[in-house]
């Protein structure tokens, strides 16, 4: 993971005006890291994503619902800047997706986002990622 990456930057690059900033993964839009600003129109945003109760049984369930509002509302569209770099703040495990350099951790990368998976897998991957990063300090 890259120790020297600072938030701030990130924002100050690429989030522009934006309220909120997200990324773009295999499925779509990702809700795992999202950056949002303290902004009243964010608040009322995740209110709705809240009220999408027809995605309950999705294990995706408010990525999937925010997916909806990003698709039916011009203004939701309007507030949030889509990055297609997912792992700028984004990168899965190298033992997901094949291993797919557009989708995982390759190191610099500011994070790992163990999504969907089980604690036990969480973990062997967390000692395996721990293992690697004190080789290279």
């Amino acid at each position: 993971m890259n120790l020297q990456q600072r938030l701030d930057d990130i924002i100050a690059e690429h989030m522009e005006d934006r309220s909120i900033m997200m990324t773009l993964d295999v499925y779509g839009l990702n809700a795992g890291n999202v950056f949002f600003r303290n902004r009243p129109e964010v608040f009322r945003l995740l209110d709705r994503v809240e009220e999408f109760l027809q995605f309950t049984d999705n294990p995706l369930l408010e990525q999937r619902a925010f997916m909806e509002l990003f698709h039916l509302d011009r203004d939701v569209r309007r507030m949030t800047q889509v990055i297609p770099q997912q792992r700028l703040f984004n990168s899965y495990p190298e033992s997901r997706f094949d291993n797919n350099p557009r989708y995982c951790y390759r190191p610099g990368d500011l994070l790992i986002h163990f999504a969907g998976m089980t604690l036990e897998d969480v973990a062997k991957e967390m000692r395996r990622y721990r293992k690697a990063m004190l080789k290279t300090s």
